[in-house]
């Protein structure tokens, strides 16, 4: 036998259901509110964020984080240019790739890998995959004579996808990570088009 629901009076239903609407309002303040003060702590640690405009009456649409290159790349600043933004993702899935170490699967993560696959086997494919991420990055990093606030800004605003002031300590040191970075992309850019140009 189920256990049979409480009946209400009319009066005491609706003091429930505004009950409950007064909760879920308050629910939603309080996440609204941590969510502001998060990213105002972001913010004013240098992190940029993408808030869609809300028309009338619609519901709150998530805030995105943006990477270094795509608030380099938004129409506000359009300080660098969409081949230099695509050259700088490449440069920043090699950084990330060849930096993973994880080289065995969490046991929080269940997803199927496919049967039949030794663990062994999957972290030599994983290592191989790292040796080759690191032989093209280092060949990106020629690129750029090697030059080391080249390569820095790179790793920082690609690889660790940070904005230029994230990336520095004060306001001159992220104009200076910038125009590395500005730098680093004008000379990956043209050894892009000069690969394709001699192929």
């Amino acid at each position: 036998m189920s256990p049979r629901k409480p009946r209400y009076t009319p009066a005491e239903a609706l003091a429930l259901k505004v009950r409950r609407q007064e909760q879920a309002k308050a629910d939603a303040r309080a996440v609204r509110e941590g969510v502001a003060e998060t990213t105002a702590l972001a913010e004013a640690r240098g992190s940029e964020f993408n808030r869609p405009p809300l028309a009338r009456g619609e519901r709150e649409k998530p805030i995105k984080r943006m990477s270094g290159l795509d608030w380099l790349f938004s129409r506000k600043l359009a300080r660098i240019s969409f081949e230099m933004k695509l050259v700088g993702e490449r440069y920043g899935r090699l950084w990330r790739q060849a930096h993973d170490e994880t080289s065995m699967r969490s046991c929080i993560d269940d997803s199927v890998r496919g049967f039949g696959q030794e663990p062994a086997a999957t972290a030599v494919r994983a290592a191989a995959a790292r040796v080759e991420a690191q032989e093209d990055l280092d060949k990106l990093r020629a690129a750029v004579g090697y030059q080391v606030h080249l390569v820095e800004a790179l790793d920082l605003i690609c690889g660790q996808e940070l904005t230029p002031r994230e990336a520095a300590s004060n306001g001159r040191g992220a104009a200076v990570i910038e125009c590395a970075l500005t730098v680093a992309l004008d000379l990956l850019v043209q050894h892009v088009n000069g690969r394709r140009a001699a192929a």
